[in-house]
């Protein structure tokens, strides 16, 4: 009977899933304990650390630990290593030996499935040079068809790489988009993470025949964080790189060096025409093996009252314009601004921005916060709104101030909503999910946003400033997650700027510990001034 591994991984502090590794990585330390000890550990493919069990000095981030021990096999683990803390790694029992598989050691691709005629596309020689998760991020690799454009429908897809986290994969989905040119969604599949083993090599998607335009995109969502993601494979033996980072609400940029990720796309005789287009999202998700039973749901929810959902559009109206100076972009007055961040220890760095109104949304709240609440905000006839009380009490209740008003809502198109600690590319914290639905709770008389719950994850406002003209912006802004917990303080510059002031790490026993802090320096050209106190209500709603 073949010994079980017995793994304890102890994470002593939680993070984001893997980030891009720079020469300034500060340095800290792991733990490493075998049974029986004296095995070899090897750090990212590259660096003999010593035997075990020892201590050992290694750049902070998400590291490769190779663990060899004549007789035994050989273990991987991906470990987070967080700066200022020791991350122990313990195997209790090492197995027995088989025939040990070789890291790095790429696979041939299988032979194309047939279908007539068949290409695959891909970039480099098919071995890899490194692997990468981006947490906060995804992957994104282009392809042209060239003179080859009868060849226009993919019809599979091929990722080298290997999963990290925990043993067991989570109960959800990656996501795959099939991009136009213009970065607009072709298709949107979903494949399970069951899928994706903790082992090196190469696997392969089906996806039903989609027509494609000649120049077309493969993006990539793994929706990383430490206990779960991919790390994907790159190739640096390329002539010229064809591959991004980004995600679709945020854009895309390319990878910092000359190398592609190992992306394979099967392509097979089409039709002539161009592909059908969705506009900016995805209007249909497909599922990786879609149902064929069309039979109706006989326990589907009926469809809402419509005096219901008059009543709930009514609310959203006011709570998108009592909200709109924070979830959508400071008063007219604030024209241009400049701050000076600093994330931990690292130098304080300057960001201008000269046009207040076109300025991106970590730029605005210098923090990465992106939810539902944005949406609902920008758009309130996009959402289905269930209302909580029944509609003759909320009618009351607006008429009475003094209670608060909870409302159920779906959007049309779920999105991936966003969390961290940083700003646009680096991050201490970070956490993303596909959302489509929550539960709103707004004071009835101002329309302030007290509480917002989706799946996992609850955000809390409080200590509101009053901006003027019915509008009002969270001074504390708290979210609690599944895997992380962000607590983020805010301040308000004349003429109603309203940005971070502080980010927090709430530890066990609930104290703050700082993780970054920013400071406005200047509001249109001028020195910048902190408002005084703004959390007294007005003597009445200008509303």
């Amino acid at each position: 009977m073949m010994n079980a591994v017995l793994v304890s991984l102890a994470m002593l502090i939680s993070g984001a899933g893997p980030q891009v590794e720079t020469s300034e990585s500060p340095q800290t330390r792991i733990y490493v304990r075998t049974i029986p000890p004296g095995a070899q550990i090897k750090l990212d493919d590259e660096r003999l650390l010593g035997p075990s069990d020892g201590l050992f000095l290694v750049p902070s981030g998400v590291r490769k630990l190779t663990i060899e021990m004549d007789g035994y096999n050989t273990e991987i683990r991906h470990v987070n290593a967080q700066e200022g803390w020791v991350t122990r790694v313990e195997l209790i029992k090492l197995e027995k030996s088989k025939p040990a598989e070789k890291p790095w050691t790429s696979q041939p691709l299988p032979p194309p499935r047939p279908a007539s005629p068949t290409k695959v596309l891909s970039y480099g020689d098919g071995t890899a040079e490194g692997e990468r998760s981006l947490g906060g991020s995804g992957h994104l690799i282009k392809f042209d068809l060239g003179k080859d454009s009868a060849v226009n429908q993919v019809v599979g897809l091929e990722l080298f790489g290997s999963r990290y986290g925990d043993p067991e994969p989570p109960r959800e989905d990656f996501h795959v988009y099939l991009l136009d040119d213009k970065n607009e969604v072709i298709k949107e599949l979903r494949y399970p993470y069951s899928k994706l083993k903790r082992e090196q090599r190469w696997y392969a998607f089906d996806v039903p025949p989609t027509t494609v335009t000649s120049r077309f995109s493969v993006a990539l969502s793994f929706n990383p964080h430490r206990t779960k993601g991919f790390l994907l494979g790159y190739d640096t033996d390329i002539d010229a790189s064809h591959s991004y980072t980004g995600l679709l609400a945020r854009g895309f940029a390319t990878v910092p060096k000359k190398y592609d990720w190992m992306v394979r796309a099967r392509m097979a005789s089409g039709r002539p025409e161009a592909a059908e287009r969705f506009g900016s999202r995805a209007k249909v998700i497909e599922e990786a093996s879609p149902s064929s039973d069309s039979t109706a749901d006989p326990f589907a929810a009926p469809p809402p009252d419509p005096q219901a959902q008059a009543l709930g559009q009514a609310v959203l109206r006011r709570v998108a314009y009592a909200n709109r100076h924070w979830l959508i972009g400071p008063p007219k007055a604030v024209e241009s601004y400049e701050f000076t961040y600093q994330m931990g220890d690292d130098p304080p760095k300057v960001y201008r921005v000269p046009d207040a109104s076109q300025a991106r949304s970590g730029l605005l709240q210098g923090t990465t916060f992106y939810s539902p609440l944005h949406e609902i905000v920008r758009h309130p006839e996009s959402v289905t709104v269930e209302l909580r009380s029944p509609v003759s009490l909320l009618n009351k209740v607006i008429m009475s101030p003094g209670e608060t008003i909870a409302l159920d809502y779906k959007l049309d198109e779920p999105i991936d909503a966003a969390f961290g600690n940083g700003l646009e590319g680096k991050w201490r914290g970070y956490s993303e999910r596909r959302v489509g639905e929550g539960t709103l709770v707004v004071d009835s008389k101002t329309f302030k946003i007290l509480n917002h719950r989706t799946k996992g994850v609850e955000q809390r406002f409080s200590e509101f400033a009053h901006l003027g003209q019915g509008s009002y912006a969270p001074q504390r802004i708290k979210i609690v997650g599944d895997s992380m917990t962000f607590d983020w303080d805010f301040a308000i510059y004349e003429p109603g700027l309203w940005i971070l002031k502080e980010a927090n790490w709430e530890r066990d026993d609930e104290s703050r510990l700082p993780m970054a802090n920013l400071k406005v320096t200047k509001v249109n050209g001028l020195e910048a001034t902190v408002r005084g106190d703004t959390t007294k209500a007005p003597s009445s709603d200008p509303f």
